[in-house]
């Protein structure tokens, strides 16, 4: 009875083995599809894969060191190396179960470096307008520059951001002010 349990266990995890095979391949098969059809139609769509709003709650960024983010990249490169590893590992012995947990643990890297990447981004945008108010500080009234700031303050949207930094840049170009260039 003890050889029969175990039979029907192994069976058991071969036929939930193969499901998955099945189920994951479909799916794979129907986001590369997507993706690809995507990436094709607009090749800008690709960087904007994992895009993240940098300009929600702008102002609270705030600046990390540049040896703290190339660690966290090294971590994420090694991570993601690792995750590809054990995926090409699992493919290839057929075990799907380990192959979706390391398609799951390499999109998790991805997520998290995208992340990493906008919030690096947000940091530079944000100490840039930051500094841009106040080098133009002493072109405009005292009134103008509370307003600017509470503007800078309030930044949620693109949009919210545009609007400062044009502010600032028709400021800056008007009494020729050398401000930081937002690229």
């Amino acid at each position: 009875m003890n050889k029969n349990s175990e039979f029907n266990l192994d069976d058991i995890k071969a036929k939930s083995n193969k499901l998955i095979g099945k189920i994951l391949s479909f799916v794979i098969v129907g986001i590369a599809g997507f993706q690809l059809n995507n990436i094709l139609s607009s090749p800008s769509s690709f960087f904007k894969l994992f895009y993240t709003n940098i300009y929600k709650n702008f102002h609270s960024y705030s600046y990390m060191s540049r040896e703290l983010w190339v660690g966290i990249f090294i971590f994420y490169l090694i991570g993601t190396a690792l995750g590809i590893f054990f995926l090409v590992k699992a493919l290839l012995k057929k075990n799907f179960l380990h192959l979706l947990v390391c398609l799951f643990m390499i999109f998790l890297y991805i997520i998290s470096l995208s992340t990493s990447v906008y919030s690096i981004e947000a940091i530079k945008e944000n100490r840039n307008t930051s500094d841009n108010i106040e080098i133009i500080r002493p072109y405009i009234s005292n009134d103008e520059y509370i307003f600017l700031k509470s503007n800078y303050l309030q930044i949620n949207s693109k949009k919210d951001f545009e609007t400062v930094n044009d502010k600032i840049r028709d400021v800056a170009k008007k009494y020729d002010a050398n401000i930081n260039q937002n690229e």
